[in-house]
């Protein structure tokens, strides 16, 4: 799969493959060996686009050092690394020549009206064309993420420019069945497949459980799974199977705020310990939803009257000093317009697209972090701890979408990875998903307490004697 000229890539290419095969390593390979061909301009842009934030880091981070090393050799390439959303938004700015007070009305999180209003632009002869001369090609990655609105977007894009996509049908998270953003770009694409062959670990254990979970069979050599029948318990079997772990570690649930379980397992890794415990706390950074800290920030401004004075400061209002930049912002818009008052309903709906941004586009480099498995999508760590439980899938779960969420999570891993399962072993013992997993590991310890502190009194007491 190599591509010397931009002509050989006709319509686009199609990357498939498992979690870890290579795809974005593939995609910027590809770049890589257009880029001497392309001679671009000033004007002209790569965009290298995907639906999550996550892929978005880390393609940022492995174009970064490509575009360094062609700036060494000589070669321009210029690389706009953002979402899709971001993309689109940007597109409808430039195309329609609005400012973007006069952008159409979105909530933080809902691009719909975005997506619509740049397939609309794109329906023009004039704007196809002009996409065509600024944009040598278009890169998306994770394209399985794209549905409804967005997926739309995706194809007008696709008829006017070269697009070279990656994406994996199995890692779809909130539904099951065909993949509608694949079975589209199969049949207008040559389609790559990279297979299931993970080039992200070498560890025996964590490719065959993606095998067995992705293929439904059975293994006897999977990832360890323990059974712990509290928080407690499961705090002490993470300490202990972690003791002896290099590099960062994800500590994945399907659900985190609202588990008294996982919340139960955040408590006990992190409370202070008694000198004579063997096991001392851990940092742990808890990644709390972006829903939460919506609410937290929203929270001292509902107090607030309808209308505020634009001419008084962000003090003067009771707004901290958080808020003080999104009240600049809305100030200024509306002494723009001449109108003398900010109304409440802008203000807080520029707070909510401020917090989606910044928390959207925030680089996280924490050590240790506690995070969903939906979170961790297009994410890796050297090590991975899996919590599972049978309470976080009270509605009607299908076994496959199951198959789906513990494939995400265990790929995530680098090097180690286990599962500590809530609640005791023969309570899981028809499970369909653990039990792909071969014989389970059951030998659980409450490491956080001493097996015997009595014989430690006992001994010392014998020194003393001595």
């Amino acid at each position: 799969m190599r591509f010397s000229t931009l002509s050989e890539l006709g319509r686009g290419v199609l990357i498939t493959g498992g979690a870890g095969a290579g795809k974005t390593h593939a995609l910027s390979s590809i770049i890589e060996e257009l880029a001497p061909t392309l001679e671009m301009s000033p004007f002209q842009v790569v965009p290298v686009l995907s639906a999550m934030h996550g892929a978005r880091r880390r393609l940022l981070q492995r174009l970064t050092t490509l575009q360094r090393s062609c700036r060494n050799r000589g070669i321009d390439l210029f690389l706009e690394v953002s979402t899709i959303d971001a993309f689109a938004l940007s597109l409808v700015a430039k195309l329609q020549e609005r400012t973007p007070s006069d952008l159409p009305n979105f909530e933080a999180g809902d691009f719909a009206p975005v997506h619509r209003a740049a397939v609309s632009a794109m329906s023009r002869d004039s704007i196809r064309q002009m996409c065509a001369h600024t944009f040598p090609f278009v890169v998306i990655d994770e394209l399985q993420d794209c549905r409804g609105t967005r997926l739309e977007f995706v194809m007008a894009v696709a008829e006017c420019v070269p697009v070279i996509v990656a994406a994996d049908d199995f890692q779809v998270l909130d539904a099951e069945g065909s993949c509608p953003a694949l079975d589209q770009c199969k049949a207008r694409l040559r389609t790559v497949d990279l297979g299931e062959k993970s080039v992200r670990t070498n560890d025996g254990a964590v490719i065959a459980t993606a095998k067995a979970l992705r293929t439904g069979s059975r293994t006897s050599s999977g990832v360890s799974c323990y059974f712990a029948p509290s928080g407690d318990v499961a705090a002490a079997t993470i300490m202990t199977v972690s003791r002896k772990w290099r590099g960062s570690t994800a500590i994945l649930a399907f659900k985190c705020e609202g588990s008294p379980f996982v919340e139960r397992v955040f408590t006990a890794l992190t409370k202070p310990r008694r000198p004579d415990e063997k096991m001392r706390p851990i940092s742990v950074a808890w990644d709390p939803s972006e829903r939460s800290e919506r609410a937290a920030a929203l929270s001292p401004l509902t107090a607030l009257p309808e209308a505020l004075s634009a001419a008084a400061r962000a003090e003067e209002h009771g707004l901290s000093q958080a808020h003080r930049e999104c009240w600049n912002r809305c100030a200024r818009r509306a002494r723009r317009r001449g109108e003398p008052s900010v109304r409440k309903q802008e203000l807080l709906e520029e707070l909510r697209r401020s917090l989606h941004f910044n928390r959207a586009f925030a680089i996280k480099g924490m050590r240790r972090v506690f995070t969903t498995i939906h979170s961790a999508k297009n994410q890796e760590w050297h090590n991975v701890v899996v919590l599972w439980s049978a309470t976080h899938f009270r509605t009607a779960t299908s076994v496959e979408l199951k198959r789906r969420l513990l494939y995400n999570a265990v790929t995530r891993a680098k090097a180690n990875c286990v599962i500590v399962a809530d609640g005791a072993a023969h309570k899981w013992a028809d499970d369909p998903v653990l039990g792909l997993l071969g014989q389970p590991t059951q030998e659980l310890v409450d490491a956080s307490r001493p097996k015997n502190p009595g014989s430690r009194r006992r001994k010392r007491s014998t020194k003393r004697a001595s």
